[in-house]
């Protein structure tokens, strides 16, 4: 499998989004919020992508602890984390679009991503896409 490189990348705040998480995987990197249903597919993530070569450094899927109740205060915090991995000053591979799964395009959520270059945010039908 050749190594392709991800501009997109996924953050689940939908605690019962499980199995879904493996289509993502497949093309992006994945962060979902930890629950029973959501871990046990984070683990068949790995399982199913761990004997491909490439996967850890373009693909795959970390659980998080959710730290907070507000949906726009997890993003900051996460977000905090993936620039750090993902982002133009932490990554060799910058991310440009955000998938969030689980949350409405509030003004407070709005924000957040403005705080870290996303200019253009859209409704979706799972959420939000944030694009820089």
């Amino acid at each position: 499998m050749a190594t392709d490189v991800a501009t997109e990348l996924a953050l689940v705040l939908d605690y019962q989004f499980g199995d879904r998480v493996l289509s993502l995987a497949h093309s992006m990197p994945v962060y979902v919020v930890s629950s029973p249903k959501n871990m046990a597919a984070v683990n068949a993530v790995w399982d199913d992508l761990s004997g491909r070569d490439g996967f850890l450094v373009t693909f795959g899927a970390t659980g998080f602890q959710a730290n907070h109740a507000e949906a726009d205060a997890i993003v900051a915090e996460q977000l905090e984390y993936i620039e750090s991995v993902h982002g133009f000053e932490g990554g060799e591979r910058p991310y440009t679009r955000l998938r969030i799964y689980g949350v409405g395009n509030t003004p407070a959520i709005q924000a957040v991503l403005a705080d870290y270059g996303f200019i253009k945010v859209n409704d979706t039908d799972y959420g939000v896409l944030a694009e820089r």
